[in-house]
């Protein structure tokens, strides 16, 4: 009871959202708005917020299937977009963007750096660039697929943390 939860209605029995926001009720006051007019996607949620004024902040949560239709949907709609203030989600992309077990790159990990600049964002990695998604499966290694996009213009070498020993039996 103490969130808004913010998810895309099923246009048919095949169709369930696949991503979901929760905004605190604490920001109730800050109008949030759940965006179907500009992003109208099953892996895609865009909540805005209007915190000071009428200078709103764009959130955005991905979950990206494996073959990539979240990712290649925001490079092909980009132009639609606002400025963001923030993105993350599984985006099951590998890069040597992200990821410095990786010495390749792949076209939808271009897509994606693509789409963040036009939105004015840039991926933020953990200070010792180090998996950010565990699987639960022994044979699978740890990866950075999970990931987050702040906006370029913000602190210079701004990084974020993953707290291992607090996650959740997921993975």
């Amino acid at each position: 009871p103490d969130w808004m939860c913010f998810f895309r209605r099923p246009k048919g029995e095949d169709d369930p959202p696949r991503v979901m926001m929760f905004i605190s009720n604490r920001l109730a006051h800050c109008r949030p708005a759940f965006r179907t007019d500009i992003v109208d996607h099953r892996d895609i949620s865009m909540v805005s917020l209007w915190a000071d004024g009428d200078v709103p902040i764009h959130l955005v949560n991905v979950y990206s299937v494996g073959n990539s239709t979240a990712i290649r949907w925001l490079s092909d709609n980009g132009s639609i977009f606002p400025r963001l203030t923030w993105m993350g989600g599984d985006f099951n992309c590998h890069s040597r963007y992200w990821d410095p077990d990786l010495t390749g790159n792949n076209y939808v990990a271009d897509l994606l750096v693509g789409f963040a600049e036009v939105v004015g964002l840039e991926v933020s990695v953990r200070e010792h660039r180090s998996p950010t998604h565990f699987p639960r499966v022994e044979a699978y290694r740890a990866s950075v697929i999970d990931l987050m996009f702040l906006p370029s213009d913000g602190v210079a070498g701004l990084v974020h943390d993953v707290t291992e020993d607090e996650m959740l039996p997921t993975d």
